[in-house]
């Protein structure tokens, strides 16, 4: 019952969102509000799965590969490209 829920909230804010933004930014503003959505879905999913089910995450760790993913995606688009 709460994955439908959780769902149907992401299925809203893509919508929503798609509806704002596709109109002045184009195809670009569907992969971010996709982002924007799936992030909200995930947070959402971790605090109930939290409350019902504690799971000792490292949450600090999963931070950090997510932190470091991001710089190296940063380095690898803007700065080696020429290849």
């Amino acid at each position: 019952r709460f994955g439908m829920y959780i769902s149907i909230i992401g299925a809203i804010i893509t919508i929503a969102l798609n509806i704002m933004l596709l109109p002045k930014y184009g195809f670009v503003a569907a992969a971010w509000t996709t982002l924007v959505a799936y992030f909200i879905m995930m947070i959402m999913s971790y605090v109930l799965g939290q409350k019902h089910y504690k799971v000792p995450y490292q949450v600090s760790r999963i931070l950090g590969y997510i932190g470091l993913a991001i710089v190296l995606s940063y380095i690898s688009f803007k700065h080696l490209r020429g290849n």
